[in-house]
């Protein structure tokens, strides 16, 4: 499934994973160089090691999410309170990196996750070192498409046009019915008016 399509129904057994990654631009100057989908061609690969990846997953700020929240689960709930999801991002790198910063990094692991923490994840054959830990709110767009809402449904304002701040954005989002939701209440109860995608494209 695509990322501009809503999800499958979900049910207690797990059928679905998101995957993200992409690439960033390590040793320059801040904002030199912009991240980049992992489907698109790198840029100039020199003798130095100057692109990393970046892997994400979520983490739900209830105070119940000890140990974050694998992409291979459905989202949780999304209250009209919002704030309530993060996405929590790790830098990867092989070599040719801010060696304090991973130092600080791993310091940050071995006092969570204990001693025993390396700082160094295995991908592919290939060992990484977690060289940075970065956390961010997700955004109003991100919670609906999340929600199954399409990408041009329109979440920043009202029907008068009159806009709406972040937090109502999010809000309404929380009370909202999401249209999978919708649309599979409508072909219970009305088989008989509603007409299959198939035949449709068809």
């Amino acid at each position: 499934v695509g990322l501009d399509e809503p999800a499958h129904s979900v049910t207690t057994v797990d059928h679905h994973a998101l995957v993200t990654a992409q690439i960033v631009g390590v040793g320059g100057r801040a904002g030199q160089s912009r991240p980049r989908d992992v489907s698109e061609p790198l840029q100039t690969m020199t003798t130095k090691a100057d692109a990393a990846m970046v892997t994400s997953h979520l983490v739900k700020l209830r105070g119940t999410c000890r140990d974050g929240q694998p992409t291979d689960e459905p989202m949780p709930t999304i209250t009209a309170g919002g704030q309530h999801v993060g996405e929590v991002k790790t830098t990867l790198a092989v070599e040719d990196y801010d060696e304090e910063r991973a130092q600080q990094v791993l310091a940050f692991l071995q006092e969570y996750c204990g001693e025993e923490c390396t700082g160094l994840v295995e991908i592919g054959g290939v060992t990484y070192r977690i060289v940075d830990i970065g956390m961010r709110m997700l955004q109003p767009h991100e919670l609906y498409r999340a929600q199954g809402f399409p990408e041009w449904y329109i979440i920043d304002q009202d029907y008068r046009g009159v806009k709406y701040a972040k937090d109502k954005q999010v809000a309404r989002c929380g009370n909202a019915v999401p249209p999978p939701f919708a649309e599979a209440l409508v072909r219970a109860n009305l088989p008989e008016m509603c007409v299959n995608r198939e035949e449709q494209a068809a």
